[in-house]
């Protein structure tokens, strides 16, 4: 686990805000599509001085799809999602159209965007080397990287938009209760709480090293 410990996305510096214009989701389909690819876009340019020095490919095309997957099924979501594959998929479904903030968007999207983070900084080769039976480190501790890388970024949009503490507490309590949260894969809710505290309040990916946590805190 030494390398994954010593990985130099570990050293980078906090995140500079790179949107071009303020984030504002809209409640048609048309106005949210728009917005999910203002905010990849805005992940792009935020991420990209910190992953040069790692990775020398391009960042990840953007798809809105009516059916996001990774492998062919014949399942479909009903409700909106976001997959990191060898592309960003994103599916938007009415919960997203309807809400009047842009949290979910927000969690889901730089969730799978920290999936592309992980792959570019050579993390996802090292940790795939692990047994596939190993849950804590081939699920849990890559979920609540991307969780941490995630909020990292979120805090460069709160800083520039000038969004309150207040409204970053409605995001942790839709936190506990998402998707990613109930299906228990990808860590309890205390865990996924704590490193998204953690990326939150550096805004760094320096302060997501999931790989030095104990076990505990990657339950």
């Amino acid at each position: 686990m030494g390398d994954l410990k010593d990985n130099p996305l570990f050293q980078g510096s906090k995140l500079t805000n790179s949107c071009a214009k303020k984030l504002v989701k809209g409640t048609t389909r048309a106005s949210s599509e728009k917005y999910v690819t203002a905010l990849v876009s805005c992940l792009d340019k935020t991420w990209r001085p910190h992953l040069k020095p790692l990775y020398h490919g391009d960042v990840p095309g953007l798809r809105i799809v009516k059916d996001a997957q990774c492998a062919n099924s014949d399942e479909k979501s009903s409700t909106s999602l976001a997959l990191f594959c060898k592309d960003l998929q994103v599916q938007v479904e009415s919960d997203w159209i309807k809400a009047r903030d842009d949290h979910a968007v927000l969690r889901e999207v730089t969730w799978a965007y920290g999936r592309f983070v992980q792959q570019a900084a050579g993390i996802t080769r090292s940790y795939l080397e692990f047994p596939s039976d190993d849950a804590e480190n081939v699920w849990r501790r890559p979920a609540l990287l991307s969780d941490c890388l995630g909020a990292a970024f979120m805090k460069s949009v709160w800083t520039a938009q000038k969004r309150s503490g207040k409204e970053w507490k409605v995001m942790l309590t839709g936190l506990k209760k998402d998707e990613l949260t109930r299906s228990g894969l990808f860590g309890k809710a205390a865990s996924r709480v704590h490193w998204y505290t953690q990326g939150f309040k550096t805004g760094s990916p320096a302060s997501c090293n999931v790989w030095k946590a104990s076990s505990s805190k990657v339950a």
